[in-house]
């Protein structure tokens, strides 16, 4: 492919034009068959002999960006001379060759530890870097530019299937500095990794300690302070009144703002009217996500799912958090007739222990405090996220330099 023809005058000192763009004057442009060997397994039959060894698969490289051993559960049995031939090293580049579309194919993972006896499967092609011109913790973003996937995708085939081999691949081509600059780049994005890293564990363990906090206050098995007297045994049958949605077809579907709230964990589509106009609590009906359970409070319109809205006989935080600790028994209660539902008549029969009401708003208010702090975390590593992906397509392509290696 020619370069794209660009007036002198637009390109900035110090950089070059080139089949990948406009990149640093000090940067290559390398093909992938340069920079890395290919190796094709074929798929066989399990043998009742040899080694079982982990094995690196499709949904392994299509899932997940980076790979340890953690993250591959599968294994097969190997001859020797097969574990030889097909192993995975540490920094090894695996990716699909074959998948449903064109923009699925040519994913990548890179392994990140060595993994004793590990293979790969016939459904990936493995690259290892040659002539050291690959710093390995760079191999980790360098292959997710936007020009880089663009030529990726282009280099692929379709029939009932898009396939693609290591030929094609090795056309690719990818802008690269110097093994210093490599190092600087993959130190950056690393430490907002280790970042990202660091506030999804603490995610996790604020929504630990909320479910614990769920178990003792809602149970009663911790009573808050000032709060005593027992609590009233009930159906949540004469609790709560538990309606139907009212079902809509997607004709209706316009750049309205009322979200209707079917059977997805999103809204469905938008409509320009809403049948509930308060706080309400839904609980999606069927399909896949029948035992959904959220909080709305806001108008909406409530379509394939139950719902339960406030009522001045109970705090519905307090009732929505109760079915929250409860989901995975309203699971269980899906009936199925073609495909899972959750009727109203399901969730009449859980028992429920209810507080004074006050003491319902204050178990309710200690829980929407803990989900506060969790979504302040998530709006804080997304946005952290968002930051690196901004990082990568500048610092990837060399419109931005890191001030050390200018």
């Amino acid at each position: 492919m020619s370069p794209k023809i660009i007036p002198e005058k637009q390109v900035r000192p110090w950089y070059k034009v080139t089949e990948v763009g406009i990149i640093p004057m000090d940067w290559e442009v390398k093909r992938l068959g340069e920079l890395l060997d290919f190796k094709n397994w074929l798929n066989k039959e399990k043998e009742a002999f040899g080694y079982w060894t982990p094995i690196v698969n499709y949904m392994d490289v299509y899932g997940k960006r980076w790979l340890t051993a953690s993250d591959i559960k599968w294994k097969v049995s190997l001859s020797n001379d097969e574990l030889r031939n097909y192993e995975a090293r540490k920094w090894d580049v695996f990716f699909t060759r074959t998948s449903e579309t064109v923009q699925e194919i040519w994913y990548s993972s890179i392994l990140l530890e060595d993994i004793e006896n590990a293979t790969f499967s016939g459904f990936v092609l493995r690259w290892r870097p040659k002539n050291n011109e690959l710093f390995g913790p760079y191999e980790k973003y360098c292959f997710s530019t936007q020009s880089v996937r663009k030529d990726i995708i282009s280099s692929s085939t379709y029939t009932t299937r898009a396939l693609t081999n290591g030929r094609s691949l090795s056309k690719v081509r990818i802008s690269l500095p110097s093994k210093p600059e490599q190092f600087a780049i993959a130190q950056v994005l690393s430490d907002t990794d280790a970042l990202i890293v660091s506030l999804e564990a603490l995610i996790a363990k604020k929504k630990a300690i909320k479910h614990g906090t769920m178990q003792e206050l809602l149970t009663g098995k911790r009573r808050l302070p000032g709060f005593s007297g027992e609590w009233e045994d009930t159906l949540f049958s004469k609790a709560c009144e538990i309606k139907r949605g009212q079902m809509i077809t997607s004709s209706i579907k316009k750049a309205w703002k009322i979200p209707v709230i079917a059977w997805w964990k999103m809204p469905a589509y938008y409509h320009n009217e809403s049948n509930r106009n308060w706080k309400t609590i839904t609980i999606s009906a069927s399909w896949a996500n029948a035992w959904y359970i959220w909080f709305y409070n806001t108008p909406i319109f409530a379509s394939d799912c139950s719902t339960i809205s406030e009522s001045n006989s109970y705090s519905i935080k307090f009732i929505y958090y109760f079915l929250l600790l409860m989901q995975n028994r309203i699971y269980l209660m899906q009936t199925w007739w073609a495909q899972p539902h959750i009727h109203p008549k399901d969730l009449n029969p859980i028992k429920l222990s209810l507080p004074c009401s006050n003491e319902q708003s204050a178990i309710a208010q200690v829980l929407s405090d803990i989900d506060s702090e969790i979504s302040d975390l998530e709006n804080k590593r997304d946005k952290y996220k968002h930051i690196k992906q901004g990082m990568m397509s500048e610092l990837l392509t060399g419109n931005i330099r890191l001030l050390w290696m200018i």
